[in-house]
C-alpha cells in the first residue's frame, strides 16, 4: 500500500502531459480511482490510511496544488513508503504564471463565474505564489527528505522527452520502454485563452522570483532554460536600473540648477 510515486508540481508545468507519457508504460500506473490529481493530501478530513489503500503495484498520483500547499509535505510524510518518489516539474514562473491566469479565465469561462476584482485579487495572489519554487521544496525536503524527491525542468524535459521518461521509470525500478505521440498537446492546454500582460508586471515578477530561480540551481536547474534568470539578464537588469536611477539624479540637479539661476521676480 502507500503511492509508489507521488507527483506535486508545479501547475501549469507541462505535468499532465508529462505524467500521459509516463503512464504510457504498462507497469505505471494511477490509484484505483483511476485518475491523475486526488486533491486529497490538503484535507485533513480525510483518512490517510485510505488514501494509502489506494494504490497497489507502480502507481501513484500528480496533483500539482501539492508542491504550494505547505501543509501538505507534513502529510504526504506519513503516507509515503521508504522508496517512494516525489516528482516535480518546474516551468518558468514567469512563463508559469501567465498560463495559470490563462487557466484561470477558462475555469471562470467554464461555470459562468463573475470575474469579480475580489476573486481576481484572491487568484492572483496564489498565482503569484505558484512561482516561489525554492521555498517550497524546502519545506518539502524537510519533511520527505531531498534523496526522495526528482526535480525536472519543463523546458529540458520537451527537448528529449524520452530521455527524461526513463529517467523516472530506472528510480522506480522500471525497464524504459518507447515513447509514443509526444508532440501531442495537453489535455490541459489554455494557450488559446485570450489574456495580456499589464505593463510592468513582468518585470515586476522578474525580479520577485529572481533570488528564489537562482536557488534552484541547487537542484540541478539549467537558468540558461530561463533566459530572463541568467546572469546576462540580471546584469542588464542591473545596468537599466543604474542608468535610470543616473537619469533622474541628473533631471534633479538640472532642475535645481535652473532655478538657483533663473532671475528672481
Amino acid at each position: 500500500m502507500g503511492p509508489a510515486w507521488l507527483g506535486i508540481g508545479a501547475q501549469r508545468s507541462g505535468t499532465t502531459w508529462f505524467a500521459d507519457l509516463l503512464l504510457q508504460h504498462p507497469e505505471m500506473t494511477l490509484s484505483t480511482r483511476g485518475i491523475k490529481e486526488l486533491h486529497y493530501l490538503y484535507n485533513p478530513k480525510l483518512s490517510l490510511r485510505k488514501y494509502r489503500e489506494l494504490f497497489e503495484g507502480c502507481a501513484g498520483e500528480w496533483t500539482p496544488v501539492y508542491l504550494r500547499h505547505l501543509s501538505v509535505p507534513r502529510a504526504a510524510a506519513k503516507v509515503l513508503n521508504s522508496d517512494s518518489l516525489v516528482l516535480v516539474m518546474l516551468r518558468d514562473p514567469v512563463e508559469r504564471y501567465a498560463s495559470a491566469m490563462r487557466h484561470v479565465i477558462r475555469r471562470y469561462e467554464a461555470n459562468g463565474r463573475p470575474r469579480t476584482l475580489e476573486n481576481l485579487r484572491l487568484v492572483n495572489s496564489d498565482v503569484t505564489w505558484g512561482g516561489m519554487y525554492a521555498s517550497q521544496l524546502a519545506e518539502w525536503a524537510r519533511h520527505v527528505g531531498r534523496k526522495r524527491m526528482m526535480v525536472l525542468q519543463y523546458e529540458a524535459v520537451v527537448k528529449n522527452p524520452q530521455a527524461y521518461a526513463d529517467q523516472v521509470w530506472r528510480r522506480l525500478g522500471l525497464s524504459p520502454v518507447p515513447l509514443t505521440d509526444v508532440e501531442k498537446p495537453s489535455r490541459t492546454s489554455a494557450s488559446d485563452v485570450a489574456w495580456t500582460w499589464e505593463d510592468g508586471v513582468q518585470d515586476t515578477l522578474t525580479r520577485l522570483y529572481e533570488p528564489e530561480a537562482h536557488r534552484l540551481v541547487d537542484w540541478g536547474i539549467d537558468l540558461s532554460l530561463w533566459p530572463r534568470f541568467s546572469p546576462r539578464a540580471k546584469a542588464s537588469r542591473s545596468l537599466r536600473m543604474t542608468l535610470t536611477r543616473s537619469k533622474d539624479r541628473l533631471r534633479r540637479i538640472v532642475r535645481s540648477t535652473q532655478r538657483a539661476v533663473s532671475p528672481s521676480g
